[in-house]
């Protein structure tokens, strides 16, 4: 065999691609895989929600065929595309979001949408940076399986003593009603319809953990991670999530402003990724995880500053699955 041949016959692994390197990829895939699980659904169809011929959205067929029923002048059920389409009577996106924020109250007010509510719109379109159809109830999008769009920061700050970097992490009230108890980025929000993205970092760096606006804007934007699942109550997620690195003050202390953060640490990048992988205790002595997607953010910023090994087998399907749904 010629040399050349023999040097790509056998990969070798690198030293810095330890054991327990390699249990922590195989780790975070299982993370990623559960995110990206729709067994949920029961095997329950979804359909498609269209508007002026685009989709936005897909619903169960159950939810399609009782909107339907109930609001024929509103949606129309096309049996040989089976799709369902708005009226095309709603001409303009004010009108799309006048009526179907009527529809949204009447399932919140008999149960189907009773956790959760915000008051708070999320614009809703055929893709990001498309022109939305209409805007629906923050809470409701998931039932309409319209993309969801959230910002989150890494936040962090490097030890002087050391040179390390460490990750601040937060544990969620648990009174929110939503993921009560878990951990958390330091800041992430949905993506509001009428902000930025960057506008929305700085607001919610401000409302979640007290950081003054000139820092806040030292955030930078480093790509996505997304996933196509199902959330706490069955319903389908099918979300990009915008990621942000900030680094911090070593000095600096967050502080929950808007009460929906029990506390904030300061972990090692070992503590970050243990409780990634298996849970860790929390400062009050509690088992607890992230909150499921923001493992996906948490497991990006470990790669893409190196403190994952590229060697470690299963790394290239990892990178790959960090962006299973559709990044439109």
């Amino acid at each position: 065999m010629p040399f050349w041949l023999a040097t790509f016959a056998v990969r070798v692994p690198s030293p810095t691609a330890s054991a327990a390197q390699s249990d922590l990829v195989a780790a975070f895939r299982r993370r990623i895989a559960e995110v990206n699980d729709l067994s949920a659904l029961g095997g329950e169809a979804l359909v498609p929600l269209v508007v002026d011929g685009a989709r936005v959205g897909e619903l169960r067929a159950s939810l399609a065929s009782e909107l339907g029923e109930r609001w024929p002048d509103l949606f129309r059920r096309d049996p040989d595309r089976d799709v369902l389409a708005l009226a095309p009577s709603l001409s303009d996106a004010d009108a799309r979001t006048a009526a179907v924020a009527g529809v949204t109250a009447a399932l919140r007010d008999d149960g189907t949408f009773s956790k959760g509510w915000r008051d708070e719109l999320c614009a809703v379109g055929a893709a990001f940076y498309a022109p939305p159809a209409f805007s629906i109830e923050r809470a409701c999008y998931p039932a309409f399986g319209v993309k969801g769009y959230g910002i989150h920061v890494n936040a962090f700050c490097v030890d002087p003593s050391t040179g390390e970097r460490q990750l601040w992490v937060a544990t969620r009230s648990r009174q929110k009603s939503t993921w009560p108890g878990m951990l958390d980025n330091l800041v992430a929000g949905q993506q509001p319809a009428e902000l930025s993205l960057y506008q929305n970092v700085v607001k919610e760096a401000g409302e979640e953990a007290g950081i003054p606006e000139e820092i806040a804007r030292r955030a930078k934007s480093v790509g996505v991670c997304s996933y196509r699942g199902v959330d706490e109550w069955g319903q389908l997620k099918n979300d990009v999530l915008f990621c942000y690195d900030l680094e911090l003050p070593w000095d600096f202390e967050p502080v929950a402003v808007d009460g929906e953060v029990e506390g904030f640490e300061r972990w090692d990048l070992d503590r970050v990724a243990a409780a990634v992988a298996t849970g860790a205790n929390n400062a009050i002595g509690e088992f607890t995880s992230y909150k499921p997607n923001c493992n996906l953010v948490v497991i990006d910023f470990l790669v893409r500053i190196g403190w994952l090994s590229a060697d470690a087998p299963g790394y290239l399907q990892l990178v790959d699955e960090l962006r299973q749904g559709d990044c439109r």
